[in-house]
């Protein structure tokens, strides 16, 4: 079972407007803008959606699922032994729970029509490529990959060279495991089958990259881009 019908990766950052002007900068694209109950602004890559939440300290990202029976959803997930916390808050008041994952990312589950809300086009339209996954350290893949699979994600590709890696995907969202010390924390990884012309085409339009964590697939660097909000990385990785 899905955990809903919509899935959006939700970002705190400290400074709304520096981080917002960063993703534009890059091609995102503003869907919705507002100031209650705090500056938020919805993004999309053409692919995902992502939303920036303005707060008093950064935040690791979190998945929110959208579902009109997400009440029944949740029973569902309770019964198959899947934890269920309390993420109630007044101002929001479509949250019905979420589910702590052992990877440095939450899940949020929302009572709300997935047919409101924007959806991406499905096409890329950022400079740095094609979004492939929400990528994470971990310290046991094992225990990660069997986490994400009981709530409803399956294993895309997987390998144990240069280290234990996966990729999973619910079909909503496509999330990346590492256990590995090269990735110091969460990032969005972007596939290319160019990045050599998208990084030269970045550079030149001032962004500042950075050598990351070699591709577990190809052995070539990943290059990577700093938000301000310094929570999230942009991986460029090379895939054809």
């Amino acid at each position: 079972m899905r955990l809903g019908n919509f899935a959006e990766l939700s970002i705190g950052v400290i400074e709304l407007g520096p981080t917002l002007l960063f993703y534009e900068r890059l091609g995102f694209e503003k869907l919705d803008q507002n100031l209650e109950p705090w500056p938020w602004a919805v993004l999309t890559d053409g692919v995902i959606t992502l939303t920036l939440s303005q707060a008093s300290s950064p935040s690791l990202p979190v998945l929110n699922y959208f579902a009109s029976d997400m009440d029944s959803r949740i029973e569902t997930l309770r019964k198959s032994g899947v934890e269920i916390v309390n993420l109630h808050d007044d101002e929001i008041t479509e949250v019905r729970g979420g589910v702590a994952a052992p990877d440095g990312i939450d899940i949020s589950l929302l009572q709300h029509a997935a047919k409101s809300i924007p959806q991406p086009p499905g096409e890329s339209c950022v400079k740095c490529g094609v979004f492939g996954e929400l990528a994470f350290p971990v310290k046991d893949l094992s225990r990660s990959v069997k986490f994400w699979r009981d709530v409803g994600f399956e294993t895309e590709r997987t390998s144990r060279l240069p280290y234990p890696w996966a990729v999973l995907t619910d079909g909503l969202f496509t999330l990346g495991f590492y256990e590995t010390s090269d990735l110091s924390g969460a990032a969005l990884v972007y596939y290319s089958d160019n990045v050599q012309d998208r990084v030269e085409q970045l550079a030149a339009e001032g962004f500042s990259l950075e050598r990351a964590l070699p591709s577990p697939d190809m052995g070539i660097g990943r290059v990577g881009i700093h938000p301000p909000d310094g929570q999230v990385r942009i991986l460029l990785d090379y895939r054809s």
